[in-house]
């Protein structure tokens, strides 16, 4: 039984390169892996806790994985399933899984990976391990708790590529970088932190830290070592990246438009990636960074670009407090019709509140929205709480899950 095997999670600090990695475990028979699916998130985006019975579960799955990630996703990457005799196939297993071993969560985990198994023709008996891609570290406490033996691979990266790469990223999705964009970036580091300070002396040999640039720099000997790690024989198919169908994985850039054109080693060189994120975040934004993470950058020996110092720190605090220059951009180019105006109207319950806000004079809207940005990046650095509650919101209502 699948159950039995070892299971690894793989995750990140945020943009390190965790595709890449599932890439390179993927397609090796000796490890079951399924696309990016995200079983944590999933859970919680589908408010699967609120299902009472088989049906409700089993509904809420279909629907998801038919309209985000069956056969008809263009996403390569995400495709869970890819005909509709493996969809078929998945489905009357997984509803067998369900009367049979119940709709809590463990159950409906282990459920899809064997149905999964199941549906793609999979031997079983060659597993040796079996990897889980969970996208963000969001959920990282509560697979703590609820698998006692887990281990965890974390993908690390320079903070400054990774968050480079995600403002530039974002700034071409929207036109520039939004503020919640801004926080869920560098609020995912700081999980990844708060993380890797408070386990990783408990889970000790449970936990495996890879760092993006060994990957670069010694592909075949780290993968070697990861192998060992996991307790599997290594392959030369863990060279190579590839998607779920076996089909070679192409490196997603936001620095390029055509991918297919690069020389990799020219283009992943140590030199050409610090010129990227040179090019992306300027003085103030490599400092606000070295701050706010100044500690991971020690202990995984990034070295400083800026003065570590009392004022250095307060600057860079400082820096992370307001807005980003391309939000305070956005906004001045829009004012007085301000789109985070509604917003904030949106928040307010009570109807006088709302009214009042409407009245306000535009200025003054504008002051309360600085201020509330400051406040909210107050709260994520120092009362943050359960992060999590912030992102990743049901989607039940869009899928129609009890029609």
């Amino acid at each position: 039984m699948l159950k039995n095997l070892p299971v690894t999670f793989l995750m990140t600090f945020g943009h390190c390169g965790l595709d890449w990695m599932h890439s390179l475990l993927d397609s090796y028979k000796q490890i079951l892996i399924t696309p990016a699916l995200s079983f944590y998130r999933c859970w919680k985006i589908l408010d699967a806790d609120t299902a009472t019975n088989v049906n409700e579960m089993f509904n809420m799955w279909n629907k998801y994985i038919t309209k985000y990630i069956g056969p008809d996703s263009h996403n390569e990457q995400k495709k869970f399933l890819h005909t509709d005799q493996e969809m078929e196939l998945f489905f009357s297993e997984f509803r067998k899984h369900l009367e049979s071993d119940g709709i809590n969560k463990i159950s409906v985990f282990w459920a899809i990976h064997e149905s999964y198994a199941l549906a793609k023709g999979i031997q079983i008996d060659s597993i040796k391990s079996i990897a889980v891609h969970e996208h963000l570290p969001w959920p990282f406490q509560e697979i703590f708790l609820d698998f006692d033996n887990a281990n965890f691979l974390i993908m690390m990266r320079d903070p400054r590529a990774a968050i480079a790469g995600l403002f530039k990223g974002r700034v071409s999705d929207f036109g520039y970088l939004p503020d919640f964009a801004f926080n869920i970036i560098l609020e995912s580091w700081l999980q990844g932190v708060e993380i890797y300070n408070k386990y990783h002396q408990v889970l000790g040999s449970r936990l495996k830290i890879v760092k993006n640039e060994d990957l670069h720099d010694s592909l075949e000997i780290n993968m070697r070592d990861i192998a060992k790690w996991l307790q599997i024989d290594f392959s030369k198919s863990m060279l190579v990246s590839t998607n779920a169908s076996g089909i070679i994985s192409i490196p997603d850039s936001r620095y390029l438009d055509d991918i297919k054109k690069i020389n990799y080693s020219e283009f992943y060189s140590p030199e050409n990636i610090r010129k990227r994120w040179l090019s992306v975040c300027n003085d103030k934004e490599i400092l606000m960074i070295e701050t706010i993470l100044r500690d991971i950058m020690f202990q995984f020996e990034y070295d400083r670009m800026t003065r570590d110092t009392v004022i250095s720190r307060v600057k860079g605090y400082i820096f992370f407090m307001f807005p980003h220059r391309s939000t305070l951009s956005e906004w001045l180019k829009d004012y007085p019709n301000i789109v985070d105006f509604p917003k904030i109207e949106d928040r307010l319950k009570n109807k006088i509140n709302k009214k009042a806000w409407r009245m306000l004079p535009t200025m003054i809207k504008f002051s309360t929205l600085v201020l509330f940005v400051i406040l909210r990046r107050a709260s994520i650095y120092h009362f943050p709480g359960d992060r999590w509650r912030r992102y990743d919101h049901k989607i039940t209502d869009k899928l129609g899950l009890y029609d």
